[in-house]
């Protein structure tokens, strides 16, 4: 089965984000370089946008906590 393949490029932050990202979907591991295009398998991109979105929903519920 071949998997489709996208480009990718992590985001690079001087002082802040800048350790390459580590992902493990389903026991495969990738090291994606921050800053750099690369070709990684769709369901890799899905499962770091899905960590995307659930960090964010974090950040709003600890900012709404803060606030307080």
């Amino acid at each position: 089965m071949a998997e489709n393949r996208v480009k990718y490029t992590a985001p690079f932050v001087p002082g802040v984000m800048e350790d390459d990202l580590y992902v493990n979907v389903n026991g495969e591991s990738y090291l994606i370089q921050r800053g750099k295009e690369v070709e990684i398998p769709e369901y890799v991109v899905e499962a770091l946008r899905n960590s995307d979105r659930a960090n964010e929903v974090v950040a709003a519920r600890i900012e709404k906590l803060r606030v307080k």
